[in-house]
């Protein structure tokens, strides 16, 4: 990651989740639409590696934000993973020390290598890789930290009208798929979902009180309802997540 790239990372994510438990921070999490989504759609991937019949007792998330997918799985899983914001570790630590979950997070921007020993049955990396200087170093530690019989997910976003400047790069499924090659990794399902973030970043003006209540409410709609009622509505826009588990080749 460039110095210019890492610093407006850090100036972004950190007082982002400067928040305090509480209800406050239980509304902000539930009305979060970027992170519901993306958490819906992981989720989603999840589910469908469950259901083939795969355990998963240990699970590692590098860039774990709010939190949403991780605690969603039972309170016997073992929980790791790292965020470049210090308030998001603080944050999601203490709730789940409150749980009395098995837990070890650290702080981390994904620049060097990962500070992890034991191999996971599950690791995710939600909209982390378009962040960080060498993309295909990070996937060798992933495969690095991943057991024999485990999974990665990794969710890009792809189809960007609007350049992001706390991206490092941009993906298509070509080049997701060329990089997951070269770290020896191969897909084994996949969901391109979320025409609604083209539907927003079409928008001039997306500060409106109206587009603020209708992320609002589409935040509250489970994954299903949201993806349909966008195919429905605008058949013709691009969608923007690529969510994939990969398994070591």
């Amino acid at each position: 990651m460039t110095d210019q790239v890492l610093l407006q990372n850090r100036r972004y994510y950190e007082p982002a989740y400067n928040l305090r438990r509480g209800v406050f921070t239980a509304i902000r999490r539930r009305l979060s639409l970027d992170q519901h989504y993306k958490s819906s759609i992981n989720w989603n991937l999840l589910r469908w590696w469950l259901t083939e019949g795969h355990t998963v007792q240990s699970v590692f998330e590098v860039g774990l934000g709010l939190g949403l997918t991780l605690s969603k799985f039972p309170k016997s899983v073992r929980l790791a993973g790292t965020d470049i914001s210090p308030n998001a570790i603080r944050l999601f630590h203490a709730t789940c020390l409150a749980q009395q979950r098995h837990v070890a997070f650290c702080v981390n921007d994904s620049v060097g290598s990962l500070p992890f020993a034991a191999q996971f049955d599950m690791i995710i990396c939600s909209h982390v890789l378009e962040h960080v200087p060498d993309d295909v170093a990070v996937l060798h530690e992933f495969r690095r930290l991943v057991a024999p019989t485990g999974a990665i997910l990794l969710n890009v976003p792809i189809n960007e009208q609007v350049p992001d400047p706390k991206h490092a790069r941009q993906y298509t499924k070509a080049s997701l798929f060329d990089k997951l090659m070269r770290a020896e990794l191969k897909v084994v399902h996949e969901i391109t979902a979320d025409r609604w973030s083209s539907f927003f970043s079409t928008r001039q003006y997306q500060q409106q009180l109206q587009l603020k209540v209708l992320r609002a409410m589409l935040a509250l709609l489970s994954y299903p309802a949201a993806e349909y009622i966008s195919t429905s509505l605008f058949p013709d826009l691009l969608c923007q997540q690529l969510a994939v588990l990969v398994v070591p080749a």
